[in-house]
Parts: structure tokens; C-alpha cells; sequence
């Protein structure tokens, strides 16, 4: 190396007497994924035709490996991205079905109060006017009518009400 006219002038060169320099990239197909450089300070004309060529079978077999280790390296990272995905997900699905639970027994609890709420007084009014029509005899024929029009309205709206909750116990 110190005999080559670009390569002689050079001050690394220079000072550690290298003698026999092999610079070459490492190609995965076209890809260049590394570069190999050797040096000998002992000898001239270390690196023969032969030697280069062991030297090329090398550099591809090592090219293969690292683009090989590269792409391992690859999928482990996507790996663990994807780990953490799938615990994110969970992770808020668990929340979401918490929330969703929660809202249920809400419904649950509001629709029993709504159940007692109404239907009580409901079931009071119709009981009074059945209590009312059955000791009817001293009402007139328009109070009957009367009591028989709130009676049945009662029951009326009663139902949609007893539907509504048999639809929420689902």
C-alpha cells in the first residue's frame, strides 16, 4: 500500500507501515450492507487473486448473515410493537366493558325506581276506581262513565310502561 501512488501519500498509511490493504463492500444482491477492510503491516501483495476470492465468498456469506440479523432484529421490534398493541387493546377493552357494565346496572337501578315510581301510584289509581265502580250505587251514569275512561286509561298506559321494562330485563 505504501508503493501506490494515492494510497502511498496517505499519512495513516504512512504511519503504521501498512503494507497490503483489501477494501470491499459487502452486497446482499444489490444492497450494500457493510464494508470489509483489512490491512497487513507485514507484507506486500497479501491479498492474491485466490486469497480475493475466498475473500469475496466470505463477504457474501457475511453480507447474507448481517442482512439476515438486520431483518431478525426487524421482526423482533415489530413483535414487541404489536405485543403492546394487543395490550393497549385489551387494556381498553376491559375499560370499555367496565364502562358499559356500569351503565347497564344504571339503566337497571333507574328503571326499577321508574317501575316503583309509576307504577305504584298506577296501580292505585286503578284500584281506587275499581273500589269506586264496585260501590257504584250511588253514582250517577256520567261519574261511572268517568271512572271507567280513567280506569282504562290507567291500564292503558300501564302496559306500555310494563312493556318498556320487560324489554330493559333482556
Amino acid at each position: 500500500a505504501m508503493s501506490d501512488a494515492v494510497f502511498g501519500r496517505d499519512e495513516y498509511i504512512q504511519s503504521h507501515n501498512i503494507r497490503s490493504v483489501l477494501c470491499m463492500p459487502l452486497l446482499h444482491g444489490e444492497k450494500l450492507v457493510s464494508i470489509v477492510y483489512l490491512e497487513n503491516a507485514v507484507s506486500t501483495a497479501t491479498f492474491t487473486r485466490q486469497r480475493l476470492l475466498i475473500c469475496k465468498m466470505i463477504a457474501q456469506q457475511a453480507a447474507t448473515s448481517l442482512d439476515n440479523a438486520r431483518l431478525y432484529f426487524k421482526l423482533e421490534m415489530y413483535n414487541q410493537n404489536l405485543e403492546q398493541k394487543v395490550l393497549e387493546r385489551t387494556r381498553q377493552q376491559i375499560e370499555a366493558t367496565k364502562a358499559a357494565e356500569e351503565a347497564n346496572n344504571a339503566k337497571s337501578a333507574f328503571l326499577a325506581n321508574m317501575s316503583h315510581e309509576i307504577r305504584t301510584p298506577m296501580n292505585g289509581v286503578i284500584g281506587g276506581t275499581d273500589l269506586l265502580l264496585a260501590s257504584g250505587n250511588n253514582l250517577t251514569a256520567e261519574q261511572k262513565e268517568v271512572l271507567g275512561i280513567i280506569r282504562h286509561s290507567s291500564e292503558a298506559m300501564l302496559m306500555p310502561i310494563n312493556d318498556i321494562l320487560d324489554l330493559s330485563k333482556i
